[in-house]
């Protein structure tokens, strides 16, 4: 028998492709905190139930598996799940499956309010080549005007998607990421057999985040101070990084404990955050690290870091793809004495209740 969804002030629904070890599930698990602890009854709607955070959605989260094998086979499902449960409102996430949404609810009656939120930069993302640019800008532009509301990570990725909507700049709202601090005693346990200082990155292992940079600025410092590098997550990436791990004679230098849900052990033994990425929407990490105090090396891809960092102002903006200029940022760094303070008040500016109020707000309509 299926499951009722509590009797409380509203029923929501947050729809993703799967909760893989990604930042939109993670917004996706802190948004949903956030709403039942106003008193909202929450559906967790996926394509595939799979995905390394599966297991750190709340309890009181009903768990709605579409059992489609593609994003497209998907709106018929969701369809008869909007037409039999009634959500007052439902936040899409990740584009194409944002568009999908909007064509699933069109025509029901009630029709719930249809909030979508994009998490990486389309044009970047879907637009190589002309055909594929032309259909990213027709779905867009076709679909996105029919949403109560469209929400981006980041003022430069919200003017991104409007431009590729063809909607006025006004039409879509940048709402910050809540990113608490990651939960973690003061240790450097996690860093056992580490030596020196502590380099960490947290994130997928795809292409988007450029490992290969950060591994062969890694390499260089490695010559000048005994140094860790700490590769923290999972991806398709992963047997590239380890192939040129040990081309680079790197092999115990460079940690690679997978996926890990609650980090916190690795910000907090840290002594500098590096971010390689050759493009971002926001980056939520960089939050994470600020969090802890701590210093930060980024690339100032298009998107994204440059506003965490204010310019340069709470932490260090290097060219894409230039690894001598990212290994001689992150040398200066870990020289330099660094007051964390403001560091960890930048981090405060990424509020869990501000971000959870702008959302709400676009999906109940007040």
């Amino acid at each position: 028998m299926r499951e009722e969804p509590n009797s409380t002030q509203g029923h929501l629904a947050f729809l993703l492709p799967s909760m893989g070890g990604g930042g939109a599930e993670r917004l996706t698990i802190e948004l949903m905190r956030g709403c039942l602890e106003r008193g909202h009854s929450v559906d967790l709607v996926l394509v595939r139930r799979e995905g390394e955070w599966l297991a750190s959605v709340p309890k009181e989260v009903r768990i709605i598996d579409l059992g489609a094998d593609r994003l497209l086979q998907a709106a018929r499902p969701l369809r008869a799940y909007l037409r039999r449960e009634r959500p007052a409102g439902m936040l899409a996430a990740m584009w194409p499956l944002t568009t999908i949404a909007i064509g699933a609810a069109m025509g029901l009656r009630p029709r719930p309010r249809i909030v979508v939120a994009d998490h990486g930069v389309l044009s970047e993302e879907y637009g190589d080549g002309f055909l594929q640019s032309l259909g990213l800008r027709l779905a867009l532009a076709g679909t996105y005007r029919l949403a109560d509301g469209i929400v981006g990570v980041s003022k430069g990725q919200c003017a991104d998607t409007a431009r590729l909507a063809m909607l006025p700049r006004s039409a879509i709202t940048a709402v910050a990421n809540p990113v608490p601090p990651p939960a973690s005693a003061a240790s450097r346990d996690a860093w056992k057999g580490a030596v020196g200082k502590r380099i960490l990155t947290v994130g997928n292992l795809k292409p988007a985040k450029n490992h290969r940079l950060l591994i062969d600025a890694f390499a260089r410092v490695a010559q000048q101070m005994e140094a860790t590098l700490a590769i923290v997550g999972s991806g398709p990436e992963r047997a590239v990084i380890e192939r040129q791990v040990r081309t680079a004679g790197l092999t115990g230098k460079v940690l690679l404990p997978g996926f890990v849900p609650e980090p916190g052990k690795w910000y907090a033994g840290a002594d500098l955050f590096a971010l390689s990425s050759s493009r971002e929407s926001l980056g939520n990490v960089l939050v994470e690290a600020l969090h802890f105090g701590l210093p930060v090396v980024a690339t100032d891809c298009p998107v994204g870091p440059a506003e965490v960092l204010g310019n340069g102002r709470w932490g260090r903006l290097v060219p894409p793809d230039d690894t001598e200029t990212f290994a001689r940022a992150m040398m200066e760094a870990l020289s330099t004495e660094h007051n964390r303070a403001p560091l960890m008040a930048r981090a405060a500016d990424f509020d869990t209740d501000r971000a959870v109020d702008a959302y709400l707000e676009r999906l109940l309509g007040s």
